[in-house]
């Protein structure tokens, strides 16, 4: 918890006041005209380096970047690197030409936040930090908003000039009575305030102490903190009237001591308590002749003391009769200005009410036109709503339609696919068992010839060579006409069938007859699963091996799409991509 006595400025401190309040008013019209520099000047303790403070928290949302400089170098070459440092935390470059760089750089790159810089005590700055201060502020136009505080002296005036500031707000040389005594009061309050402290200032006289303080608030905190040093014991508080009858015996006689209480009465009232106490508290210690003389002074000094008290009382009524005159006057004076004030008031509700009338009148036409455009809008809205309604239930209608014939195009769809796939399929094994047919007599072709050859060749081995075939008959030899071939694999037996001279027979391999296929490679964008002739062979890309011919091709897309296409296989036509 903060202690309001203490030398420092503190947004929490602050006291909302006339003075302060109409300057910080006129700071945040200055800033916000785009005025800059602005200059606070005022008398030391007078509150503005508070004012520096307050001015940063109101101008938050304006400026998001606002910094407060106690104070700033001497030396104009070292201002942008402290600047830079203050304002952005960064390291400053040595020189200070790059360092004013940088600083100017910084502040157009986060324009956006716009950045306010609070100097302080600105006569405690020397004339070229003062002269370089505005010319940066020049170079910066509205990225950077200066406000300075100084105290009134000669040096202000000198550096007002050098700043050349574009407005400047003056504090006044002291704060009235009403404003120090607001500001006496919050540090009564204040919790940070100890309680003996409080205690003390609460029995003590406050206008001594607001006269003390001459109108400035460090003054007054310094005779606050004055009282709170001064622990010397404060004197006792002048006894009551009754305390003092009861304690202290008056004289025997009646007539005595009813004189006696009139005039000590006097004199509580006077406020010479105290010192009748002491002098009769003297005359009962006394004896004898000394006793007698202590009560003839105590006698002189009650009747001094009534005759004061009769002259008080005297000053009093008459300053009552004075009071008295004086409200009375002030009573007529008010009850004539209440007269007037009545019949202006009056005059005023008579025009209020005529308003108000005309007011009335204005909004009840106005709520009854509303309330007809209003039935219109309702009218139009039902009209509008019936008719939604109506083509909603059409366009049911025609969906219920459409999905219906749909179906049915499925349906038959469905019913030509399954057709086609079947006589597909019968072409197939048609065109399957013609291809075997063909290889079958290409191969028994292929054979027959080179086993005739090779038979040829071993009869005339076994005959003697080649010399004795001119003195042999050859035996005859079959014709090399190939049998009849069936559509089926040709049988080693039925080679060996052929050559039945051969001494040593002649086996020969068996020649497997095969399908050609066409390796079909399948791709879609971006993915797709793929039926063909309707054989489900999952999603794309994928290769599969495929007689040549003509097939149905069938492709599910990822967002539901169907295609259906018809496609020719070849060895020249075996990319499909889709869609």
């Amino acid at each position: 918890m903060i202690d309001p006595l203490l030398q420092h400025a503190d947004a929490r401190l602050y006291v909302p006041i006339e003075s302060g309040e109409s300057a910080l008013a006129a700071l945040g019209m200055s800033l916000d005209s785009g005025c800059s520099p602005v200059l606070l000047s005022g008398p030391t303790g007078i509150g503005k380096s508070l004012l520096l403070r307050v001015l940063s928290e109101r101008q938050w949302t304006s400026f998001r970047r606002t910094r407060v400089a106690a104070r700033l170098p001497e030396l104009p070459e070292d201002l942008a690197g402290t600047l830079l440092h203050l304002l952005f935390g960064t390291t400053p470059p040595r020189n200070g030409d790059a360092a004013e760089a940088k600083l100017l750089e910084s502040l157009r790159a986060q324009r956006e936040m716009r950045t306010l810089l609070l100097v302080d005590d600105i006569q405690r700055t020397s004339e070229p930090t003062v002269a370089a201060l505005a010319r940066l502020g020049r170079r910066a136009k509205r990225d950077l908003s200066i406000v300075a505080a100084g105290t009134s002296c000669e040096d202000l005036s000198g550096v007002t000039v050098t700043l050349a500031a574009g407005f400047t707000v003056f504090m006044p040389e002291s704060l009235p009575e009403t404003e120090l005594e607001a500001i006496f009061d919050a540090i009564v309050a204040h919790p940070g305030l100890s309680q003996r402290l409080r205690h003390r200032l609460l029995t003590t006289d406050r206008g001594e102490v607001l006269h003390a303080a001459g109108g400035n608030p460090r003054l007054l905190k310094n005779e606050i903190a004055r009282r709170d040093q001064d622990r010397s014991p404060r004197p006792p508080a002048p006894p009551e009237l009754g305390e003092v009858a009861g304690q202290l015996p008056l004289p025997e006689a009646p007539e005595v001591r009813s004189a006696l209480s009139a005039q000590f009465a006097h004199t509580v009232a006077s406020g010479l308590a105290e010192a009748v106490a002491s002098r009769l508290a003297r005359a009962r210690e006394a004896s004898g002749a000394a006793r007698a003389r202590a009560l003839h002074e105590w006698r002189r000094f009650a009747a001094r003391a009534a005759d004061a008290a009769t002259a008080a009382r005297e000053g009093a009524r008459s300053a009552t009769r004075r009071a008295v005159d004086a409200s009375r006057a002030v009573s007529l004076r008010s009850w004539r200005s209440a007269r007037g004030a009545g019949a202006a008031v009056q005059r005023e509700a008579a025009r209020l009410s005529s308003e108000i009338d005309q007011q009335r009148a204005l909004l009840t036409a106005r709520a009854t036109e509303s309330a007809t455009r209003a039935g219109v809008s309702l009218a139009r809205t039902r009209d509008v709503t019936r008719a939604a309604a109506g083509r909603r239930a059409r366009s049911a209608r025609l969906a219920t339609g459409r999905a219906a014939v749909a179906c049915g195009r499925a349906s038959l769809r469905a019913a030509r696919d399954l057709r086609g796939a079947a006589q597909r399929a019968k072409r197939l094994a048609t065109s399957a068992e013609h291809s075997v047919a063909r290889v079958s007599r290409r191969t028994a072709a292929s054979v027959a010839l080179p086993v005739a050859g090779l038979l040829l060749a071993v009869s005339l081995l076994s005959l003697g060579g080649p010399h004795g075939a001119s003195h042999r008959v050859l035996p005859a030899v079959a014709p090399t006409a190939a049998p009849a071939v069936a559509p089926a694999i040709v049988e080693p037996a039925t080679l060996n069938a052929v050559t039945p001279a051969v001494s040593s027979p002649v086996s020969l391999p068996q020649v497997p007859v095969s399908v050609p296929t066409v390796k079909l490679q399948v791709n879609a964008r971006p993915w797709a699963r793929v039926w063909i002739d309707g054989v489900d062979l999952g999603a794309t890309p994928f290769q599969h091996p495929l007689a040549p011919g003509a097939y149905d091709l069938e492709a599910e897309f990822p967002n539901g799409r169907r295609i259906h296409r018809n496609i020719q296989v070849t060895p020249e036509r075996r990319f499909v991509s889709l869609p």
